[in-house]
């Protein structure tokens, strides 16, 4: 298992999470087809053992994308307020008593 043996950090628990499905794939290619057949001693294949280690991980990998979701959605609609806001605005104003812009 690649998740014991960090020599570097991966920021975020997703990066962490894609850096992990890269490491399988990887051993998976190095190795010889017919050795993904056997079984560890509670008869769990490479893939059961990897996502049964990687449950945890997943979890953190929802709730750091659910966080990330909702800081995004609050900065969209600062944004879309202050576009809406500029965008009615008269440049330089309107006159008091007539309604007209001042600089026609």
């Amino acid at each position: 298992m690649f998740a014991d043996y960090r020599p570097w950090l991966t920021p975020g628990v997703a990066l962490q999470m894609q850096w992990e499905v890269k490491w399988y794939e990887y051993v998976k290619k190095s190795m010889p087809p017919n050795f993904f057949r056997f079984h560890k001693n509670e008869n769990e294949s490479a893939k059961q053992i990897f996502t049964r280690e990687h449950k945890d991980l997943v979890q953190k990998g929802g709730q750091w994308l659910n966080n990330t979701a909702t800081s995004c959605s609050l900065v969209a609609t600062l944004i879309a307020t202050v576009a809406f806001a500029t965008s009615t605005a008269v440049p330089g104003g309107t006159k008091e008593g007539s309604g007209k812009p001042n600089l026609e």
